[in-house]
């Protein structure tokens, strides 16, 4: 400082005083909090809205590292923040504020290079969206339901399908003398679950609200993974096409947010070609990451539509239309720290381009080995477990599982599992998680009162079921899978 700029408070990065002034008093009213950092991560200057927003003061905040009012699980957007702004671009992207109470907020962050005084500053604005968020998932929750009451129709019909491939294939069987017979119409029985198990893996997945979390993604294995959701959203005439890379970078992220850009994007596809055509979901690399584009062959947009396209509440659908499809998909894509771009005109149809940053972190892949059996004949010899479901054919079914691999298994209702688990010789309890009767974590609890070291697996088929520490395994599972959960408790 100056010694003829004493008094006059802490300096201001760049130009004259009344320079300062003016800008110091455009950025205080902004609704928006302001910080100013050098490029290396120091925070040199912040507004009132900033100071008001965190809670503490302009001079505890100026004496503070960034890390002390960002949350922990999102401080790697400060890092890209910084990184962006460094090679002289815009930055936008959410994160988690802290507040001096130590509660947090979602945080919509927007970023640009200054040049003050001949340095590069890095000037990043943040909004509180919590209710905005709050409400994208709302609204993103109602367009999956929805889709899922034009599923019920056509997921009926493919289970209709299935349940009378295992049932004319069990009679055959059952009817049988040649064991290559029955060998064959059991892998029909086998193709015939996998189908089921892919459907309700699907719909459960797609269907059920959970919390945000992050995670390596391939963007092919979940573009792939919805192609029957999508298939079953598309009339006869809108064919789905997909260009799918095989050299993809995984990006980090939140798999909701990812399949709620490919949903939203195909279905106002389908919507722009009511007379037919293909929909393209590409994805390929680039230097930066991956680019997916969604191409129709519909109506198109002129240039005052486009314009305001991603405004909340505005449709061209009329009544059949919220006006929130494509706002959905603006805050995925902020999600997933991503660029989304449109390109469209009237009667050659629509492209939009999604680009997102590739994780610095490799992607594990895991390979799928549901029909392959346990390498050792009978790894459970010796063991004595006590199955309890409400339902006694999955008991039983379950039961002859185990014995094929050297337990000795028993089962029993819920109202009889305790009585049963007083016979000590009883050393691993399999337990549904949900039972009309008593739920599995109640009636663990209490055996554990008495048998504190006895082990549990839990298996439920409900999305989002959750024991505690306790292992679960969802349903449907195979003979490997269980026996797998079995052998880690």
């Amino acid at each position: 400082m100056n010694p003829e700029d004493e008094g006059k408070g802490p300096a201001t990065p760049g130009g004259s005083h009344l320079r300062g002034e003016l800008l110091q008093q455009a950025v205080e009213v902004l609704q928006a909090g302001i910080f100013i950092y050098t490029l290396e991560g120091k925070l040199v200057d912040v507004n009132e809205t900033a100071c008001r927003l965190h809670g503490w003061t302009r001079e505890q905040m100026l004496a503070m590292s960034p890390a002390e009012f960002i949350d922990p699980s999102t401080y790697h957007v400060f890092d890209e923040f910084r990184q962006v702004v460094a090679r002289g671009e815009e930055f936008r992207g959410l994160a988690r504020g802290k507040r001096s109470d130590g509660t947090t907020f979602e945080a919509g962050v927007h970023g640009v290079p200054v040049t003050l005084d001949g340095r590069v500053y890095a000037f990043g604005s943040v909004r509180d969206v919590t209710e905005e968020q709050a409400l994208r998932e709302k609204v993103a929750q109602s367009q999956r339901m929805e889709a899922l009451g034009r599923l019920a129709g056509s997921v009926a019909h493919d289970f209709n399908n299935l349940l009378t491939v295992i049932r004319l294939n069990t009679e055959v069987a059952r009817a049988s003398d040649d064991p290559q017979r029955v060998r064959t119409r059991l892998r029909s029985i086998d193709e015939a679950t996998s189908r089921a198990e892919s459907i309700t893996s699907q719909l459960l997945s797609f269907s059920r609200t959970r919390p945000i979390q992050e995670e390596l993604l391939s963007v092919r294995e979940v573009v792939e993974s919805l192609v029957p959701i999508l298939e079953r959203l598309l009339p006869d005439a809108v064919h789905l096409r997909l260009d799918l890379s095989t050299e993809l970078s995984a990006v980090l992220g939140s798999r909701r947010a990812l399949e709620q850009i490919v949903l939203n994007l195909v279905v106002n596809a389908r919507d722009a070609m009511r007379d037919g055509g293909e929909v393209v979901v590409r994805a390929q690399p680039v230097p930066e990451g991956v680019s997916m584009e969604i191409v129709d062959q519909g109506i198109g947009m002129d240039p005052e539509t486009l314009r305001r396209a991603f405004e909340p509440f505005f449709s061209t659908k009329g009544s059949e239309g919220t006006g929130l499809g494509l706002a959905t998909v603006v805050g995925a894509v902020e999600q997933l720290r991503g660029t989304l771009d449109v390109e469209s005109e009237p009667e050659r149809g629509t492209r939009f381009r999604i680009e997102l940053p590739a994780s610095i972190a490799g992607l594990a892949t895991e390979k799928d080995s549901r029909s392959q059996p346990p390498q050792v004949d009978r790894p459970l010899a010796g063991r004595t477990i006590l199955v309890v479901d409400d339902d006694g054919l999955l008991r039983r079914a379950v039961c002859a599982g185990l014995e094929r691999y050297g337990a000795v298994a028993l089962e029993a209702a819920p109202s009889e599992a305790e009585g049963r688990l007083a016979d000590s010789a009883i050393d691993t309890l399999i337990c549904d998680v949900f039972m009309p009767e008593v739920s599995g974590p109640a009636l663990v609890e209490r055996v554990h009162r008495s048998r504190p070291d006895l082990p549990v697996l839990f298996v439920s088929g409900f999305a989002g079921a959750e024991a505690g520490d306790a292992r679960m395994l969802a349903k449907p599972f195979s003979l490997r899978q269980l026996v797998g959960a079995l052998l880690e408790l």
